[in-house]
C-alpha cells in the first residue's frame, strides 16, 4: 500500500498487492490481527473490564530488562550503588 498521493510519474513505480502471490500464512496473519482489533475494541467498550486488563497488564510487567541492564552497569561496571528511596 501507498501512503502518499502518487502522481502521474510515480503511478508506474507502485505494485499493486495483488501483484505478488498470496500466502494462506499471510491471510491467517491479517484475520488474526482483525480479530484482535475487534476484540480490543470491545474491551475498550467496557471500562470496568478495560481497567482490569489495563491493571493486570502493568503489575504483571516487573522489571523492565533496561532496569536490570542498569543495575548491571552501575554494580559491575562503574561500582556505583543505588541511593535509598524514601
Amino acid at each position: 500500500m501507498c501512503t502518499k498521493a502518487v502522481g502521474r510519474t510515480d503511478a508506474a513505480k507502485v505494485v499493486p498487492m495483488t501483484a505478488k502471490p498470496v500466502k494462506i500464512s499471510d491471510i491467517l496473519l491479517q484475520y488474526g490481527y482483525v480479530l484482535a482489533q475487534v476484540q480490543l475494541g470491545a474491551l475498550y467498550r467496557d471500562p470496568s473490564a478495560w481497567s482490569h486488563k489495563t491493571t493486570l497488564n502493568v503489575v504483571g510487567s516487573k522489571n523492565f530488562s533496561s532496569d536490570r541492564t542498569i543495575h548491571e552497569y552501575a554494580t559491575e561496571i562503574w561500582n556505583a550503588e543505588p541511593c535509598p528511596t524514601p
